[in-house]
């Protein structure tokens, strides 16, 4: 699987960039994208979908709390987009929710992998690299 671009969702620009920094150790800076909210990712994944190839493979590390597209309406944006994508693609959330609803709610959710809490470790990116 090649890892072709990890896409940050997330309208807290100081969490962005932590977490760009926390994933530069790991990845090419140049594979690293920021969204400050669903719309924009929506609109990067719909312009992905002719660009890359089935080899290729998107980690999406989503927040649920944004303006215009929070996290919930691009989970049912995505749920309908994913079938379009020529590439793979696994969704985290990521997010500093406390309420168990969300939690339960990601978990029940087929398109999201795991739920994690902001801000993420060396620890947490390293459960993501396949």
């Amino acid at each position: 699987m090649n890892i072709s671009k990890i896409l940050l969702v997330d309208d807290d620009l100081t969490v962005n960039y932590f977490h760009k920094r926390l994933l530069q150790s790991f990845f090419d800076k140049d594979k690293i994208e920021t969204c400050l909210n669903g719309k924009q990712a929506i609109d990067m994944l719909t312009n992905m979908k002719e660009t890359n190839d089935k080899e290729d493979h998107v980690i999406i590390l989503l927040d649920l709390n944004m303006p215009i597209m929070d996290g919930w309406e691009f989970l049912a944006e995505f749920h309908y987009l994913k079938e379009e994508l020529k590439f793979s693609s696994t969704i985290y959330i990521v997010t500093s929710s406390l309420n168990p609803e969300d939690k339960n709610n990601c978990i029940s959710n087929s398109d999201v992998k795991k739920y994690l809490s902001k801000p993420l470790s060396k620890k947490d990116i390293e459960l993501i690299i396949p």
